[in-house]
């Protein structure tokens, strides 16, 4: 299955929050100061995940609990406000793999 290409970010919507803890942009969590949010949301045809972990620098990982309900050659796309103006394509179809 061939790579997805790289995600361009065109703009953020940074948010503060309440944490107690955050990233320090080094690989690093670290002890809060002035926490803000970024909240990427995964967009899968209709379907919208919002929940995801970093397993690594530079990867974002959502997990899906049903890989079958992952509908087949639908857009792919992550997108960082609500209304969508900052929708980046990842990969215009899904290649689902059994």
């Amino acid at each position: 299955m061939p790579r997805a290409p790289a995600v361009t970010i065109l703009a953020l919507d940074v948010h503060p929050i309440d944490a107690a803890e955050g990233e320090n942009g080094r690989g690093n969590r670290v002890p809060a100061t002035h926490p803000v949010a970024l909240d990427p949301v995964l967009e899968v045809g209709e379907l919208r995940f919002h929940h995801y972990s970093h397993p690594d620098l530079g990867i974002l990982r959502y997990v899906a609990a049903d890989g079958d309900a992952l509908p087949a050659g639908a857009p792919v796309s992550v997108r960082w406000r609500d209304d969508g103006r900052d929708r980046i394509p990842v990969v215009p179809a899904l290649q689902v793999t059994p």
